[in-house]
């Protein structure tokens, strides 16, 4: 007994391991426009399992359409048919049903309330190779007879299909030819029994009927009832109740706590349990075994508006589906209500993919609904080399990449030290964050600074922490044409960077200043790391006047005490300047973070650069280029060396702009340093009324 009990739980486990479930769109939906309420609610109402094990669903999948699709595991949803609702009228599907021949049917019922409300029916036959066998048109209604539509399908053993259709009862063939019709009695759900008898429900009560159309038994129904071999179960009010299909008497009642409007599905499982699925916030998936107990209810946050039906599938997985959202709050979106459709499955204890699903905007890489270079490429930076699930391309649409639509993707294994999980750093989707992710961020949309962040220029400061980032200039005075240089500094003598693991920025200027065609950005070794420990992008709108630069370790490592040159950048400035101009580098954008995604606080600062237009006279840029201040970096004095003995003064300022030391230059040209703190400072030098030089320089003692 004990060797078979083992066996039992060795089989149970395999079976379980073997239900791998997934989440699909059945739709990708652009339509924005959405005039009722109802018009969003994109579920898939009803799901039939084929002989082979493929799916054929009935779903409405955006605002103003529905499909019958096909489904085989992974492969591409196959669009069989489509029925569309305008302001006047609507197609609409029901009564998806299998046939005893391996194919299936279903109505496409059509509803029209121009001038007169009316409404008709298709009846539609495919066989199991997905072709069309047969329609049958119930054509325009009589006067007397308005609602021609489908209300349910039953198919009977000998292959009849008893279809509901307004008022009446057709019985077709299996070649839909018509054999007979009779009163509905207000039927709106249909069951067929083994013998023949028929199980009616009218919205308020069901009925069995013999073959004579004698009442059998009655009692109170809200509408949902399901029938399987011996087992009925029918929803009444907020319960559920157990019904003797022979005699029509309650077993057992278990009550719900949703009403019976919330209850989208009843499905019955091969051990005769019962499968109820809720259509509010959160979806809800109920089982109660055949005995009328709670084997599990299990809740679901990834639907919008709950689950459209459940139903068991004969590897003992279950399928649900309902309504994804591809759109909403990203600045840049078209519209706000871009509704769709998704299925999915769970295994056979309510759990699956959806569990651990998201909707969120590709390229949002730390998950914060701000998308811009500066904010995100870091992330995709930090999680290189992180896999997980991959997601599926967008349904009609060109690439995986939409930057105003969002889109659904599964937890992965791993996650920044922020607690965001790894999977939003995927921008393609492709199910591995790696080199091909950055290319998104090179879209002219990525250069807008949708970030909380005060536009700062030269000479003016950010001041959002004690750490300094600075840019300033290799010289201070160029002319039309020369090549001006940048340093990109991390760090002061008295604070520096820590724990950081990369920047990334964007710097907005005049573009008619410079030659729009050269833009070089370039990392060098430093205290961040040797330049084959870095990774460095950039990316150059120069017609907009607009630069993006990133710098980030390869290695998802930090460093500490960060007080160096990073990176250098180098424009050229216009040929064609006749007057003295000031090239300003102003930060639209700026983000620093350590190896676990946290900002770290920080002051900007930056200096200016002067392009002089000067022909005559002294060459003041050759001039500044002339003059040597060194050693550098310097320990106890700086020593400058100047030809023409032009300079009479010197000032030397901390990183922050500070003055710690002012003086006249003596003949040694000899400054002292020997009572500064080691750091990087900015060594001034003038003729006393005329700034010719600015000079970056390091302190160590």
């Amino acid at each position: 007994m004990k060797n078979i009990l083992l066996l039992s739980l060795l089989l149970l486990s395999i079976r379980l391991s073997a239900q791998q479930t997934y989440l699909k769109k059945l739709s990708f939906s652009n339509l924005t426009a959405y005039v009722h309420p109802d018009d969003s609610v994109c579920n898939v109402n009803h799901i039939i399992e084929r002989f082979d094990g493929s799916l054929i669903t009935a779903s409405k999948i955006n605002r103003d359409d529905q499909q019958i699709q096909f489904l085989s595991g992974t492969n591409p949803v196959i669009n069989i048919d489509t029925a569309h609702h305008s302001t006047l009228s609507a197609y609409l599907f029901s009564a998806l049903k299998n046939t005893m021949d391996s194919g299936f049917v279903y109505s496409k019922n059509y509803s029209s309330w121009a001038s007169t409300s009316f409404s008709t029916s298709l009846i539609k036959k495919y066989d199991k190779n997905l072709n069309l066998q047969w329609t049958y048109n119930l054509g325009l209604p009589s006067g007397t007879a308005p609602d021609q539509r489908v209300w349910d399908i039953a198919i009977a053993a000998n292959s009849d299909l008893y279809c509901i259709i307004g008022d009446s009862i057709y019985v077709l063939d299996q070649y839909g030819i018509l054999q007979n019709h009779f009163s509905s009695l207000g039927a709106q759900k249909l069951s067929i029994f083994p013998n023949g008898d028929l199980l009616y429900c009218d919205g308020t009560s069901l009925s069995r009927k013999d073959n004579l159309g004698s009442t059998v038994w009655s009692l109170s129904c809200s509408n949902l009832f399901e029938l399987r071999n011996s087992y009925l179960y029918v929803i009444s009010g907020s319960s559920v109740q157990s019904v003797n299909p022979l005699t029509g008497s309650v077993i057992w009642t278990y009550p719900l706590t949703v009403s019976s409007a919330e209850i989208s599905g009843i499905d019955i499982c091969s051990s005769g349990s019962l499968l109820i699925s809720i259509n509010t916030n959160p979806g809800q998936v109920i089982k109660i075994d055949a005995s009328g107990n709670l084997v599990w209810q299990h809740n679901y946050n990834f639907p919008l508006f709950g689950l459209g039906t459940i139903k068991e599938l004969s590897s003992g997985s279950l399928v649900t589906g309902g309504t994804y959202k591809n759109g909403g709050n990203f600045p840049f979106s078209a519209g706000n209500y871009e509704f769709s459709t998704f299925i999915a499955t769970l295994d056979s204890m309510g759990e699956g993919k959806i569990d651990s699903t998201s909707t969120f905007w590709p390229m949002d890489a730390n998950h914060d609904s701000i998308i811009s270079f500066t904010n995100d490429i870091l992330y995709v930076s930090l999680a290189q080399g992180a896999t997980g699930w991959s997601r599926e391309p967008n349904l009609f649409s060109a690439s995986n990449f939409d930057f105003d639509l969002s889109d659904f993707g599964t937890d992965w294994n791993s996650s920044f030290g922020i607690g965001v999980n790894h999977k939003h750093a995927d921008c393609n989707g492709d199910g591995t964050v790696d080199s091909l992710d950055f290319q998104d961020y090179s879209h002219p949309f990525a250069q807008y600074p949708v970030h909380t962040f005060t536009r700062i220029g030269n000479n003016q400061s950010h001041t959002r922490g004690t750490a300094v980032f600075r840019i300033t200039p290799e010289y201070a005075i160029v002319q039309a044409g020369d090549t001006m240089r940048f340093y990109l500094i991390a760090g002061t003598g008295t604070q520096s960077f820590d724990s950081l693991f990369g920047f990334a920025l964007q710097l907005s200027f005049n573009n008619s200043l410079i030659d729009t065609a050269y833009f070089q950005a370039k990392a060098l070794d430093s205290d961040l790391g040797m330049t084959s420990e870095i990774r460095s992008i950039d990316n150059k709108f120069m017609q907009a006047g607009i630069v993006q630069v990133m710098l980030s370790r390869n290695d998802q490592q930090f460093r500490n005490n960060i007080n160096d040159t990073l990176a250098t950048m180098t424009f050229i400035a216009n040929t064609n300047i006749t007057t003295i101009q000031n090239f300003n580098l102003f930060y639209d954008s700026f983000k620093a973070i350590s190896s676990s995604g946290s900002d770290i606080s920080l002051n900007l600062l930056s200096d200016p650069v002067q392009i002089d237009s000067f022909s005559v006279g002294i060459n003041k840029t050759d001039y500044e280029r002339s003059i040597k201040v060194y050693p550098n970096p310097a320990d106890e004095f700086l020593k400058i060396h100047d030809e023409q003995k032009l300079l009479k003064a010197y000032c030397l300022k901390d990183i922050l702009g500070n003055v710690v030391s002012r003086g006249q230059l003596g003949q040694s040209g000899t400054i002292s340093c020997s009572q500064l703190a080691p750091g990087i400072y900015f060594v001034e030098l003038s003729d006393n009324s005329n700034f010719i030089k600015n000079e970056m320089v390091l302190i160590r003692h």
